[in-house]
């Protein structure tokens, strides 16, 4: 495997993982539905955890994927990659 294809995979890595914590704290609680909709499991601690909401996902896929069409990997492609890791994440 290349060495542009591995870095452009970390790239796409660090941004889809980084971007649902920067717009956490630059918009804080606003829009932040928790992705389990605030149910929890029989020990009270919710599903999914506490700071994964719908937002952190939506910010997350488009702006890897908009990283993508820059990194010439392409906006589909990096979007799936993106949701990818944060499935990985919510699991």
């Amino acid at each position: 495997m290349d060495i542009r294809v591995i870095l452009e995979i970390l790239l796409l890595l660090c941004i889809a993982n980084g971007v649902p914590v920067a717009v956490a704290n630059i918009v804080g609680g606003r829009w932040g539905m928790p992705v389990d909709l605030g149910r929890t499991l029989w020990d009270g601690r919710p599903i999914f955890g506490a700071s994964k909401t719908w937002r952190g996902l939506l910010c997350a896929t488009v702006i890897t994927g908009v990283c993508g069409v820059l990194l010439n990997v392409g906006f589909g492609p990096a979007a799936l990659f993106a949701i990818a890791a944060m499935a990985g994440d919510l699991f």
